[in-house]
């Protein structure tokens, strides 16, 4: 019985060291590693992933301890290479791409930080059937957040921030593309979100914020694609789909957006809220009264503008509309400005949303606004708009100015 015991015991043991991969696995230590180890154990890490891949071969599994990595230049070009980072790995060199994979299906796992310099890549992605799981890529004015060039790519909870004007968070042109939780911060400048160049992928519960450009942006020619449950943050420039090619379900995108008009006796007597492309549903146009209003407001109403106006409402006096005050279009387009001031509670009627709503088409050719029009150049105050919209044409978009 004892040595029933004895012989179970040694076959636990046994199996707690059984590799979850075939193949050797090399250890990397940025702190306690030294490149002349040998990398078969924790003990004896050497202190680079390049030095790791140099040692491994087709298959093999590299372990990367928490710590900060400067190598330049990385590169795991090797087929088969799982790469399990723990906790804490931080890739950053000074100069260049900070990670790429050339290797075909290469996997990429655990909490890498990649940190690129400015006007270089943060992960380039060549090979195929290649994966990259929970990394986030926080650069500092670098031009390509991902750049995903091979096929048949998956990537998972990947998040993009710190590109620069006229940059591109992820940029994807192999085929076959899979992107799940991933998101893009454009900071509020010129930049895209997700750039799609190549057929056939989907994008599942992705977001994008500050994309001035566009959030989501496939490309002509490029059919294939599911952008399904994904989010257009605030900031983000229209999504496009230039072809209509391509299926978009259980998309969300800022459909309420909010300008605060701020009065400081600059700006004159009118001031655009709203800059409209396409055709549009405007459904709900209205604001609260966030400063109390100087009695030099005056006469005011809301207009569309192109270079001539258009009124969208006639006029009313608000001025004086003390904080919390209801401002909006209420009714028809021949009917002032509606106005509740908040001294006694009040009911609004909007009859219906198909009265109070109204289509904009914006002028070809010309920026188009709807802006706030008012008899006099008021000197205190602040009103908090809000725009609710949707698209009627593939163009159509509204944006805060």
């Amino acid at each position: 019985m004892e040595l029933a015991r004895n012989e179970a015991g040694a076959v636990r043991a046994g199996t707690r060291h059984v590799k979850r991969y075939p193949g050797e696995t090399w250890y990397v230590d940025a702190v306690g590693g030294d490149n002349n180890n040998s990398g078969t154990h924790p003990d004896s890490a050497v202190q680079t992933i390049t030095q790791a891949h140099t040692l491994a071969a087709n298959g093999d599994t590299i372990t990367v301890k928490a710590g900060t990595y400067t190598e330049v230049g990385l590169d795991i070009s090797k087929d088969g290479i799982f790469v399990d980072c723990a906790e804490g790995v931080i890739l950053d060199p000074a100069t260049g791409t900070v990670l790429t994979v050339s290797g075909d299906h290469v996997k990429v796992q655990g909490s890498l930080t990649l940190t690129p310099a400015a006007d270089t890549i943060g992960c380039l992605v060549s090979g195929e059937g290649c994966r990259l799981n929970n990394t986030n890529i926080i650069g500092a004015l670098m031009t390509t957040g991902l750049s995903v060039t091979g096929d048949t790519f998956d990537g998972e909870n990947i998040k993009v921030t710190g590109v620069k004007a006229t940059g591109w968070c992820f940029s994807i042109t192999g085929e076959k593309t899979g992107l799940l939780h991933c998101g893009a911060y454009g900071a509020g400048l010129a930049n895209y979100g997700f750039h799609i160049n190549g057929n056939v992928g989907r994008a599942y519960r992705c977001f994008t914020v500050g994309c001035g450009t566009s959030g989501y942006y496939i490309a002509t020619g490029v059919t294939g694609w599911t952008v399904m449950s994904c989010v257009s943050g605030g900031g983000d420039g229209r999504w496009l789909d230039v072809d209509a090619a391509n299926v978009w379900s259980d998309f969300v995108f800022a459909d309420a957006p909010t300008k605060t008009l701020t009065f400081d006796g600059t700006g004159g007597t009118s001031h655009n809220l709203f800059k409209v492309t396409g055709t549009v549903v405007i459904t709900r146009l209205y604001a609260d009264v966030a400063t109390a209003l100087n009695a030099d407001v005056g006469s005011s109403k809301l207009e569309s503008y192109d270079g001539a106006a258009v009124d969208i409402t006639t006029a009313v006096d608000i001025s004086s509309a003390p904080i919390n005050s209801f401002i909006g279009k209420f009714a028809g387009l021949a009917t002032a400005l509606g106005y509740k001031p908040s001294g006694t509670a009040a009911m609004v009627d909007w009859t219906s949303e198909y009265w109070t709503a109204f289509t904009l088409m914006a002028k070809e050719g010309a920026d188009t606004f709807i802006r706030l029009n008012h008899a006099n150049n008021p000197t205190d105050g602040a009103l908090h708009w809000h725009c609710e919209w949707r698209p009627l044409t593939d163009d159509g978009f509204v944006e805060a100015v």
